[in-house]
């Protein structure tokens, strides 16, 4: 039988929940990642929010609301020393000094984030009989941008978090406006980029909370529903004012607050509406210009926007080889209009979607042919190196297709057929043609079947060309009966002539 009941959670956590504050001395540049203005086109209009307004009262309706939902709990003598252990100054002298001084980055936020909020509120859930997990990096069905952390409380996804370094959160929590401001998915500031990508997150995830973090400072959002044709509940996001955890207990349980407002599906009370603010207007010399070309020079117009979207965002991209690449249409001289339709696979270098031809004409008439459209966007400096996969891959095309065109070098198509590559700003695209379903394992196949793979990746071998990735998942089975090969971002050429037998990870006849 446990021990006494000693003090409230509710009391505890007021009196105690308190963490190690590291100095903010990080001289990193602000290089945050830009939001995906073609990832938002695909956003659920009654989750894509229009407007950011701060409501100041926020941080106080969380933690007043999780004072409501823990009433009178009280702990045990057992429980009080677990969750003692994971604040300050128990947490501070564990040992760990050293990784406490600092907090240099947003990769060391995270580590912070891991060993001190995350774990002290997995605790807290504990001692009310609940589970809490969470993920690193997760990514919304169809949707390539990656959020930082997801929170779910009893397997029921509650709230996100995007973890910044304390420059780049310190320059944000000092440039959000008083009242609010209009979301522009065009031409942004830090402070809007960052805002932006939470409000993309949220939509996407279709998740109401997020926490705009650097361990030390902490900015919390919300993101109210709208209806589809009512004006006056259109999405919005609000947003707190920056709030330091030194020496302060109130962003700790505000956190807690929003997992378990979730989770218990308890409406927390809401300041302020669009209707109550007059909104700021950011000046638009402080937003950087981007890069275009002439739109009559475009080769292909492409969307992710569903075909019930009003005035959709189409984005204008030129062709990489304009002697390479096969005309999707007879129209020439007109650019080709694809409408991504459904994700198919998302791996290392991009997502996969499936597409369709979009007819502009009465007259122009589209192909029924179904095609796969692998694409990369460009919004931090690291996706540069994605890019440059999928160019890399676009060469391993341009030499398949040359292949097939050339009598004696191969006995039958060995993978899809490509239709170019395109870019325009930041965004590249790889046109296929979609042939059929990927292999799961290679068990799946009879002794037939196998040979007949080998065959294909004997072939691609005979060409100069070794795979480097050749998995289940890389290998189709076409329409047709035979299988062929995809995904050559790993792919390398070598020096040997002879059609030598290629060994495939865990790939036995």
């Amino acid at each position: 039988m446990e021990a006494d009941q000693g003090r409230s959670l509710r009391d505890f956590l007021e009196e105690s929940a308190v963490f190690p504050f590291p100095n903010s001395n990080s001289t990193q540049s602000c290089d945050p990642t830009e939001p995906s203005l073609f990832e938002a086109g695909r956003l659920d209009r009654r989750w894509k929010a229009a407007r950011a307004i701060r409501d100041s009262k926020l941080v106080d309706a969380l933690c007043s609301t999780l004072d409501e939902i823990l009433d009178d709990k009280r702990l045990s003598a057992s429980e009080e020393i677990e969750l003692l252990a994971r604040f300050a100054p128990k947490l501070d002298h564990n040992g760990e000094i050293p990784f406490w001084k600092d907090n240099l980055s947003e990769r060391k936020a995270c580590r912070l984030l891991d060993k001190a909020f995350f774990d002290a509120a997995t605790q807290c859930l504990r001692c009310l009989n609940k589970t809490l997990a969470t993920n690193d990096e997760p990514v919304a069905d169809g949707y390539a941008s990656k959020v930082d952390y997801d929170f779910i409380v009893d397997l029921k996804r509650v709230a996100l978090a995007d973890a910044k370094s304390d420059q780049v959160l310190s320059e944000v929590g000092s440039c959000l406006p008083a009242g609010g401001f209009h979301l522009n998915w065009h031409n942004r500031s830090l402070m809007e980029k960052v805002i932006l990508n939470a409000a993309l997150y949220m939509a996407s995830w279709k998740t109401e909370w997020l926490f705009l973090t650097s361990y030390n400072h902490w900015i919390f959002l919300r993101l109210h529903r709208g209806g589809l044709h009512s004006p006056d509940q259109q999405p919005y996001v609000t947003y707190s004012s920056m709030l330091s955890i030194e020496g302060e207990t109130r962003a700790f349980r505000a956190f807690l607050g929003a997992l378990l407002a979730a989770a218990n599906e308890v409406d927390v009370p809401s300041s302020k509406t669009p209707k109550d603010v007059e909104l700021d207007v950011i000046p638009e010399d402080a937003r950087p210009k981007s890069e275009s070309f002439p739109e009559e020079l475009a080769a292909l117009r492409i969307t992710m926007a569903p075909p019930e979207t009003p005035e959709p965002n189409w984005f204008s991209l030129q062709e990489v080889n304009p002697t390479f690449t096969t005309r999707l249409t007879d129209n020439t001289g007109e650019p080709i209009y694809l409408r991504l339709t459904r994700p198919l696979g998302h791996g290392t270098t991009g997502l996969v979607y499936e597409c369709q031809l979009e007819a502009k004409s009465a007259q122009d008439i589209p192909i029924p042919r179904a095609f796969a459209v692998k694409f990369v966007e460009v919004l931090k400096t690291e996706d540069e190196s994605r890019r440059d996969r999928l160019r890399h891959e676009f060469g391993i095309y341009q030499i398949l297709e040359r292949a097939c065109r050339q009598p004696g070098q191969l006995s039958k198509r060995i993978a899809p057929q490509c239709f170019g590559m395109f870019e325009g700003g930041n965004l590249s695209v790889l046109i296929l043609e979609l042939q059929g379903s990927a292999l799961r394992k290679w068990e799946d196949l009879n002794q037939t079947e196998k040979e007949k793979v080998l065959e294909v990746a004997q072939e691609l071998h005979g060409l100069g060309i070794v795979h480097e990735d050749l998995e289940p998942r890389n290998v189709v089975r076409t329409i047709a009966g035979g299988f062929s090969i995809l995904d050559f971002t790993e792919s390398r050429m070598h020096n040997c002539k002879e059609k030598k037998p290629v060994m495939t990870h865990g790939f036995n006849l």
